[in-house]
């Protein structure tokens, strides 16, 4: 019996260790179509079109010059809420579009 002793306390220990895992962090993969928000829209405002003048499209939101604050600034939408024309840059569908993303806010 001392001679499978060891044996069988290896089976169990890895047995136990393979029990665990590490959680995984995922990653932000949605990419948004970011707008600097130009008046003045609390953060889960609608945002009219004509206030909002794209930036860029990426998982991460730009690099501002926002002062901070309480308004959107710098704000996310997703490409449901965007048209992208064949020329010129995207712009909101209209005037009923929330912000999924709000990175930064400003005081007008």
């Amino acid at each position: 019996m001392k001679r499978y002793l060891p044996g069988l306390l290896a089976i169990v220990v890895a047995i136990g260790l393979s029990s665990f895992t590490i959680a995984k962090h995922s990653k932000n993969t949605t990419t948004y179509y970011w707008f600097d928000i130009t008046a003045e829209y609390a953060p889960a405002a609608a945002v009219a079109s004509a206030d909002a003048v794209f930036i860029t499209t990426s998982t991460t939101p730009p690099s501002n010059g926002c002062a901070g604050g309480s308004d959107q600034c710098v704000s996310g939408f997703l490409s449901s809420d965007v048209i992208v024309p064949q020329s010129g840059d995207p712009y909101l569908k209209d005037d009923l579009q929330i912000a999924d993303e709000t990175s930064s806010r400003q005081n007008f």
